[in-house]
C-alpha cells in the first residue's frame, strides 16, 4: 500500500506541478524558439552581478579576481551541461531538480527547491532595490526640489517601488516563463548600456590608490567575495523551464542557448570586472555605478544619469525571472506533489504570486542595502543551484559503474570534484561573510600602479564623500 502511494504521489507531482505551472488538462505544446530560450537565460544571468565584480577585484588582485571569473563561469557552464543531459535523459517533457531529485535522490528533492526558493526571492528582492534606489536618484536628479519641498526620499522611493510593482504585474502572472523575449531583450539592452558607460567613463590617472596585481584583502575576506563570482554566473533555475518550452528540444540545442548565454555573459562581465577598478582602485563600491554616481567630475553627465535609469529598467525587466522558479519551487513544497483541479491550481498560482510580490516590496522599501543578504543569497542559494545540485544529481543519475566511455567517466569524476569543493565552499564563505560583517575590517589599498605598496590613502577629492559612505 505505501509503494502504490508513493507511485500515486509521484504521477501527480509530475503530472501537475512540474508541468510548469501549465493548467492540468489544457496543456499547450512546447513553441518556444531558441532565441526566446536565449534571452531567458541570458537575462537570468546578466544582472546585479556584474555591478560588484571589480569591488570583488579589489579585494581579489587582478590576478586572483581574473582567474576566479573565468573558472566560475566554466563551472557554470559545465553544470548546465549536466542538467541538459538530466533533461534528455527523462521520457517526459516536464522535469525539474525536484523531479530528478525525487528519481535519483528522495532525501534531497526538499533541499532543492528551498534554495530556489529562497535565492530567487532574495535575488527578485534585490533587484527591486536596486531600481528603488536607482530611479528614486535620477528623479531627484532631474528634480532636485521635490526632496526638499513635496515628500522625503524614503517616501519617494516607496512610492517609485509601488509604481514598480504595478508596472509588472501582468507579466507576473503569466504562467510561461517563455512570455518575457521582449522584455528580457529590454534588460539586456539596458545592462550592456552600463557596461559601456563604465567603458567609456574609464580614467586610469583618476585614482590616486591605483590596482593591485595580487590580493590586498585578508583570507576572510577573499572568501566573503567569492560568492558574488559564483552569484554571477547563476542562471541554472530556469534551464528546466527552459527545456520544457523549447520546441524539438534536443542536447546539442539546449547546450546552444546555454553556450550563448555564458558567453554573452562573460563579454560583459569581463570589462564590467576591469574597468571600475581601473578608474577608482580600491575606492570602487559594490555598485560601480554608485562610484560614478559619487565622482562629482562626471556625476552630472547626462550619459551617466541615463546609465541610472538604464540599470533600473533592467532590473526590474528580470524579476519575473525571478518570480516563477520562486513560485513553482513553493508551489512544490506547499502542495507536496498532490494533484489539483484546474481552479484551485490557478487560485493557488495567483495567491504565491500576490504573496511574493508583497514581500518582495515590503523588504525592498524598509531595507535599502542588501549588501550582504546578496553574499549570503549567493553562497547558499547560487552555490546550491549552481554547483552542488546539478553535480550531486548528475552523478545519481548516471551510474559510474554503467559509463563505459572514457569522455563519459571523465565527466563523471568532474562533477564530483566540483560538488566537493563547492559543498566545502558553503560553510568557508558563509563562516568569512559573517566574520567580515561583525568585524568590519576595512581594505588596505594600494599607492600608484599594480603591484604597489599598502596604503590607507585618503579618496580623490573628487568624491563626493557623503554620497560615497558604503
Amino acid at each position: 500500500m505505501q509503494a502504490k502511494e508513493e507511485v500515486i504521489d509521484q504521477k501527480a507531482h509530475d503530472t501537475n506541478i512540474m508541468q510548469s505551472e501549465k493548467v492540468v488538462g489544457t496543456e499547450s505544446p512546447a513553441h518556444a524558439s531558441l532565441l526566446s530560450c536565449w534571452t531567458v537565460m541570458a537575462k537570468t544571468m546578466i544582472g546585479v552581478g556584474l555591478l560588484g565584480l571589480s569591488c570583488a577585484t579589489a579585494y581579489c588582485g587582478w590576478v586572483l579576481g581574473i582567474f576566479l571569473l573565468f573558472v566560475a563561469g566554466a563551472a557554470a557552464m559545465f553544470t548546465l551541461h549536466l542538467l541538459n543531459c538530466m533533461i534528455m535523459q527523462s521520457d517526459k517533457r516536464h522535469v525539474s531538480f525536484y523531479s530528478v531529485a525525487e528519481k535519483h535522490a528522495p532525501w534531497s528533492r526538499w533541499i532543492v527547491d528551498v534554495a530556489i526558493a529562497i535565492k530567487s526571492l532574495g535575488v527578485g528582492t534585490a533587484y527591486f532595490q536596486v531600481y528603488g534606489t536607482q530611479m528614486t536618484s535620477f528623479i531627484l536628479s532631474m528634480a532636485p526640489g521635490i526632496e526638499a519641498n513635496t515628500m522625503s526620499r524614503f517616501t519617494l522611493r516607496a512610492l517609485v517601488i509601488l509604481g514598480g510593482l504595478l508596472i509588472m504585474i501582468p507579466v507576473c502572472f503569466r504562467k510561461s516563463v517563455s512570455k518575457t523575449a521582449i522584455i528580457n531583450v529590454c534588460g539586456i539592452v539596458g545592462i550592456t548600456y552600463i557596461v559601456i558607460l563604465g567603458i567609456v567613463y574609464t580614467d586610469v590617472d583618476y585614482s590616486v590608490v591605483g590596482t593591485s596585481m595580487w590580493p590586498l584583502g585578508t583570507f576572510p575576506q577573499i572568501a566573503s567575495k567569492i560568492p558574488i563570482f559564483i552569484f554571477t554566473f547563476t542562471c541554472h533555475q530556469n534551464m528546466f523551464l527552459v527545456g520544457e518550452d523549447m520546441k524539438d528540444r534536443t542536447r546539442r540545442k539546449l547546450d546552444t542557448v546555454a553556450l550563448l548565454a555564458e558567453l554573452v555573459g562573460l563579454c560583459l562581465f569581463f570589462p564590467s570586472l576591469i574597468c571600475p577598478y581601473l578608474t577608482y582602485g580600491g575606492y570602487v563600491k559594490s555598485n560601480f555605478l554608485e562610484s560614478m554616481n559619487a565622482n562629482k567630475l562626471i556625476n552630472q553627465d547626462v550619459a551617466v544619469l541615463c546609465g541610472g535609469l538604464a540599470l533600473a529598467i533592467a532590473e526590474i525587466s528580470a524579476y519575473p525571472l525571478q518570480l516563477f522558479p520562486c513560485r513553482k519551487s513553493t508551489m512544490v513544497l506547499v502542495t507536496r506533489g498532490q494533484e489539483l483541479s484546474v481552479s484551485l491550481e490557478k487560485k493557488l498560482r495567483r495567491i504565491l504570486t500576490a504573496v511574493i510580490l508583497a514581500v518582495t516590496c515590503l523588504i525592498s522599501i524598509f531595507v535599502e542595502n542588501l549588501g550582504i543578504t546578496l553574499s549570503l543569497v549567493g553562497i547558499i542559494g547560487s552555490n546550491t543551484i549552481c554547483y552542488i545540485m546539478p553535480t550531486f544529481l548528475y552523478c545519481k543519475a548516471f551510474d559510474r559503474k554503467n559509463i563505459s566511455d572514457r569522455s563519459s567517466r571523465f565527466k563523471w569524476y568532474a562533477s564530483a570534484a566540483v560538488c566537493c569543493i563547492s559543498t566545502l565552499l558553503l560553510p568557508i564563505c558563509l563562516v568569512a561573510i559573517i566574520y567580515t560583517t561583525i568585524n568590519g575590517a576595512p581594505l588596505a589599498l594600494a599607492n600608484g600602479t599594480s603591484g604597489g605598496s599598502l596604503s590607507t590613502a585618503a579618496p580623490p577629492s573628487a568624491f563626493d564623500l557623503d554620497s560615497y559612505e558604503d
